[in-house]
């Protein structure tokens, strides 16, 4: 053997045993050994805030009623599920015995990564220090209190390393749809105004709204998430992004009052908006909100779900229907039959409205139609016919016209000659 090649042997053999020696020094009895066992039991509702330190700097989280507040480094809402996350982490994070006799600042314990705590509303405050990980297999040094250093599995850093601002709830407007009573769009080529009743709802002017379309709206509404949050813009960039006045807006009404959301111009590739609480962000896409009123209107004469009718009847002059649901059947006249659900589909889905404009009320002829549903009963009187169909109206609407198509529909359903178009 050649003596260069000796030498190397002999400096691999050195290398070989230094990384032994280091790894002996380092890296503990492996936990597993000894048995994992949970860091601390703590819950959610026993806290009454958390403080998170990391190279970003300090956030401190309250909890509240309704939900986590983030106080520091600025007021706003918190991401509830990413706040339940550390504490969930805390709760869940599993470690070997204490490692007697080790020095912290060789494990990244006297500069850690991170410093959690979490405040109790009674009892004492917990806190959980992150150092480095081990150099073998995926586990963490920590340190709980001012109790002894562990080795944690996993890496808690990759939940407390998240960037700040993805703790915070990027929810534009949080609201319950199902509370709300009024909407209103306000912008310069286009306004309307919404308001729900009992049985739907319906425009300004007593027109009947589509439910599906409004809710359509509230759900868009209730959907919007900002991209990118604009906290530190001066009152004159405000201005200039067209939120002063704003170039448009969606009110929503409920128990609380009104709520606003103003839309701007664009900025970072998004909309720029204000949130009814003040924020102000940018949106990717605000089209789902934007709905002309004509497109809101309802355009059935018979606005009520298959799945939800108990009976629909139909009086023409002298013909008489009747089309009834029960156990899951349908009869027409008394009599069972699969024509009597087409039928029943046909007056529901086919038979079209046209609100596009309030008609006069006029004289009623004793023709109409009836549903009766789980949620009460709807009666539609038809009037005199006019030029391109009849008037109808039902209660709390004004008149609106059913075309001449739907009025051929309509007496063909009910076994009636007598389209009077």
């Amino acid at each position: 053997m050649h003596a260069r090649q000796q030498r190397l042997l002999l400096l691999l053999a050195v290398v070989l045993g230094g990384l032994a020696a280091l790894i002996t020094w380092v890296e503990p009895p492996d936990p597993a050994e000894a048995g994992l066992e949970n860091l601390v039991d703590v819950s959610e509702d026993q806290l009454s805030d958390l403080v998170l330190e990391t190279d970003q700097g300090r956030l401190v989280a309250e909890r509240t009623d309704g939900g986590w507040l983030l106080v520091e480094p600025r007021k706003a809402r918190a991401d509830d599920q990413a706040i339940q996350g550390i504490v969930g982490l805390l709760d869940r994070l599993r470690t070997g015995p204490v490692l007697e006799g080790l020095d912290p600042a060789i494990y990244g314990l006297s500069e850690p990564q991170a410093r959690l705590t979490l405040n109790r509303t009674s009892g004492p405050s917990v806190t959980l220090l992150v150092g480095t990980k081990a150099p073998v297999g995926f586990r963490t040094y920590v340190q709980l209190d001012d109790g002894g250093i562990r080795l944690a599995e996993g890496d808690p850093m990759t939940t407390l390393g998240r960037p700040h601002e993805l703790l915070r709830d990027r929810t534009v407007h949080l609201f319950a749809q199902s509370a709300v009573t009024g909407l209103q769009w306000q912008e310069q080529a286009e306004a309307w105004e919404v308001h729900r009743r009992e049985n739907g709802w319906f425009l300004k002017d007593g027109r009947r709204a589509s439910t599906p379309r409004v809710d359509g709206v509230l759900a868009a509404l209730a959907a919007l998430r900002f991209e990118t949050f604009q906290d530190d813009l001066q009152s004159d960039e405000i201005q200039g992004l067209g939120l002063t006045p704003p170039q448009a807006t969606l009110t929503v009404n409920g128990p609380g009052g009104e709520a606003t959301l103003a839309i701007g111009g664009e900025r970072a590739g998004g909309v720029v908006v204000r949130a009814p609480d003040g924020t102000v962000g940018t949106l990717g896409d605000v089209t789902g909100l934007v709905a002309p009123s004509s497109e809101l209107l309802e355009d059935r004469v018979l606005p009520v779900r298959l799945s939800d009718v108990l009976s629909i009847s139909v009086t023409l002059g002298d013909t008489r229907l009747q089309l009834t649901a029960k156990d899951g059947e349908w009869f027409r006249n008394g009599e069972a039959g699969p024509a009597a659900q087409t039928h029943a589909v046909d007056l529901l889905t086919q038979l079209v409205a046209d609100r596009s404009r309030v008609w006069p009320t006029g004289t009623a002829t004793g023709d109409h139609l009836e549903v009766s549903a789980g949620s009460g009963v709807l009666q539609v009187v038809l009037v005199e016919p006019v030029e391109g169909g009849r008037l109808a109206w039902s209660d709390g609407e004004p008149a609106f016209l059913i075309p001449g198509d739907s009025m051929v529909i309509l007496g063909s359903v009910a076994g009636s000659d007598s389209t009077q178009d």
